[in-house]
């Protein structure tokens, strides 16, 4: 019999499957318990009859749903085992958590590499985009350990830079609460450095302003602060100047299209 606690705002039970271990000894009987206050979940196997298993293998697998952004802890809060004779054996146990990241699903595009709906990609061509995300220096001074292996650009040759996301809780930069880096893709959505899924943080979900930091635009931030979770609506800057925080705070590229101002400031 083993209790397992959980943060049901961030996960909701969906089931336990029975691992091989017990069952190689005989048959078994096999139960799970979800807790009335669905915070906490019992699993129960037992063999049946006078069989007995030796060694190691799984008890059980088992599966949540994701409900939220967030950390829980995924707390062992009681473990009862025992033997043929009903007698205890002794157990020892670790607990863990699981991240529910969240995602930041964002659309902006870039002055420079500009043109029409989209956004050159010269920069991933010519081989000059470096393997280790470029943002470590002034004026970013960012610490993260983003890289790729070599030969990653050469089989996402939609990839135009990196990118440098920013979440705060407001305006102020003393606001910031996590930053990532990760890429930005001709058509203008940001990716994490896989190159296709959404950029993920650790924060748990809620309304943030989003800051698009680029090594040679200026950057931008959302006007408003926006709902963010594991799954996010996306926040287009390119089809309104509204989209952005301040006066102009973004550059006309025609046909409906804004985007970040080329510049060294």
């Amino acid at each position: 019999s083993v209790k397992i606690r959980y943060d049901n705002s961030i996960l909701s039970f969906q089931s336990a499957v029975r691992g091989s271990f017990l069952a190689s000894g005989g048959s078994t009987i096999f139960l799970t318990r979800p807790s009335p206050i669905i915070d906490s979940v019992e699993v129960n196997e037992a063999i049946l009859g006078p069989y007995s298993v030796n060694g190691s293998g799984k008890l059980f697998s088992m599966t949540f749903n994701v409900l939220s952004a967030g950390t829980s802890n995924i707390t062992i809060v009681d473990v009862q085992q025992r033997d043929l004779a009903n007698q205890s054996i002794p157990v020892t146990w670790a607990s863990g958590q699981i991240v529910v990241p969240l995602s930041v699903n964002t659309k902006v595009f870039l002055q420079g590499p500009f043109s029409i709906n989209a956004m050159g990609t010269t920069l991933n061509l010519m081989g000059y985009l470096p393997l280790t995300q470029p943002y470590s220096s002034s004026p970013w001074n960012y610490n993260g350990t983003e890289s790729v292996p070599s030969g990653f650009f050469s089989t996402h040759t939609n990839i135009v830079d990196w990118i440098l996301v920013e979440l705060r809780t407001g305006t102020a930069g003393s606001t910031s609460v996590e930053r990532k880096a990760g890429f930005i893709t001709n058509t203008g959505n940001i990716v994490g450095i896989d190159g296709s899924s959404s950029l993920y943080f650790t924060k748990l979900a809620g309304n943030y302003y989003v800051v698009i930091h680029h090594r040679n635009h200026i950057p931008l931030m959302s006007s408003n602060r926006t709902y963010l979770d594991y799954l996010s609506t996306q926040y287009d800057f390119t089809d309104s100047q509204s989209k952005a925080y301040g006066t102009n705070p973004m550059k006309d590229l025609g046909g409906g299209f804004f985007g970040a101002f080329t510049g060294d400031s």
